[in-house]
């Protein structure tokens, strides 16, 4: 797996999704690819962005949450709207390259369960995520909960 500083080089993931995944089901739920072997650079560039902003990088309830937003239109861009009415001394603002400073939240193991979509959102607020970069996961959003909604072994999971 490409280092973290290479997540969001859509090139650099495109590529080792091409050479270690496959079309259809695989390891890389939600990342587009068809028999031509080209994948979609929008599913890339989401499952990138959740790999940063899950704890750990492996925390699958926090995950499928990340998803859920992504697939939700103009979600984050209303919770944006809704913080600053909360706080208009203090509006959001986001983050403008070229460098970007992101921090992974630690979650304790225990309270992972009770994580909700408001968490995943003030965790991306609190880390100045554009709302256009939101936008632009949708794709892999909405494959990620097509994928895990279609494949038996995770039908349990969504369930509980």
């Amino acid at each position: 797996m490409p280092k973290f500083v290479n997540v969001l080089h859509i090139d650099i993931m495109g590529l080792y999704i091409l050479l270690h995944g496959r079309p259809g089901r695989n390891f890389f739920s939600g990342v587009v690819m068809d028999h031509a072997f080209r994948v979609n650079r929008r599913s890339v560039f989401g499952y990138g962005l959740g790999r940063l902003m899950t704890p750990g990088g492996r925390e699958p309830h926090f995950h499928r949450l990340f998803a859920c937003l992504l697939a939700l239109p103009r979600s984050y861009r209303e919770a944006v709207a809704e913080y600053n009415r909360r706080h208009p001394r203090e509006p959001f603002t986001e983050q403008t390259g070229p460098t970007y400073s992101l921090r992974r939240p630690r979650l304790i193991t225990v309270a992972a369960a009770n994580t909700t979509i408001q968490d995943v959102i003030d965790i991306l607020i609190d880390n100045r995520i554009p709302p256009a970069w939101i936008d632009h996961g949708y794709t892999y959003g909405l494959n990620f909960i097509n994928f895990n909604i279609v494949n038996p072994t995770y039908r349990e999971l969504l369930i509980r």
